[in-house]
């Protein structure tokens, strides 16, 4: 999608991916919610025939793309693990920009998997209450999307994911002192603000460094972001266990403040090695 988009439209067109994402988002919690309490796996099927039908799709719409030929053409990227790997320890700066991903990543896993064990063992009706609490994060990015972006689109990247992660903080410690239904979804409201900001700004931050013909690999290198999705359930449930609820919101409020250190030095290590390039005759 990056390759067939020009530079300043990239920023919107990362949003309305995760726009679009979210249409779904908010309707499947719902519907998997209340199927899924008599036991019946039709949840678990209709989610495998939307899977399928997606492949479907993908793959008729990149079979009507046209390649570049000749000198328009960009050499093949490796896009293997090892060759990503390598990639990322031989750049500071994605190396950086991942670590970040990785702590946003970190407490966006935590909040869709031990929010529901927190909300579950706290709150009356707590299976319903998460599903709800999952369609208004969907709902809040169909709403609030277009406005947030079109602020961001006229201000550093680099701004956009240190608001976002304070948004993230800030839901976090909503959720930590909520003790209404009311109070939850006020907070998953501010905590969505923080991702309407991160997502996007992530994606095109990484844009940005990527050498020309190499945008696949940056971007298939963003993917080692992914273990956060396993470090904030694993991380959360330890001090859900241990410490209790609002020790673990608090807890990932402070890991989210911590992603901004991370992307703010690696944006300054870039701005450096930018300086230092020769100027082009």
């Amino acid at each position: 999608m990056s390759d067939l988009t020009p530079p300043e439209k990239r920023f919107r067109l990362f949003s309305l991916r995760y726009w679009s994402g979210n249409v779904g988002f908010a309707v499947g919690p719902l519907v998997g919610g209340f199927l899924g309490l008599s036991g019946s796996p039709l949840p678990f099927v209709m989610t495998g025939v939307a899977y399928l039908l997606f492949t479907c799709v993908v793959y008729r719409l990149a079979a009507g793309i046209d390649e570049p030929t000749g000198a328009e053409a960009e050499p093949l990227e490796r896009l293997t693990l090892p060759w990503a790997w390598k990639t990322v320890r031989g750049d500071r700066v994605l190396l950086l920009f991942i670590l970040g991903g990785v702590l946003t990543m970190t407490v966006h896993g935590q909040m869709s998997v031990t929010l529901s064990q927190y909300v579950k063992a706290n709150f009356h009706d707590g299976i319903k209450l998460f599903a709800v609490l999952m369609s208004v994060n969907s709902l809040a990015v169909i709403l609030l999307q277009y406005p947030l972006s079109k602020w961001a689109e006229g201000r550093s990247y680099l701004l956009s994911i240190c608001w976002g992660s304070v948004l993230f903080a800030a839901g976090e410690m909503g959720f930590a002192l909520s003790q209404s239904a009311a109070w939850l979804i006020v907070s998953m409201v501010v905590f969505t603000l923080g991702e309407i900001l991160v997502v996007p700004a992530e994606y095109i931050m990484l844009d940005e460094i990527a050498p020309e013909g190499m945008r696949g690999t940056y971007y298939g290198a963003q993917t080692f972001a992914e273990l956060g999705n396993f470090l904030g359930p694993w991380l959360g449930g330890l001090i859900l266990a241990a410490y209790g609820g609002s020790a673990m919101f608090l807890a990932m409020g402070a890991v989210a403040l911590a992603a901004i250190l991370f992307y703010w030095q690696g944006q300054q290590m870039y701005l450096r090695r930018q300086q230092r390039k020769p100027a082009a005759v």
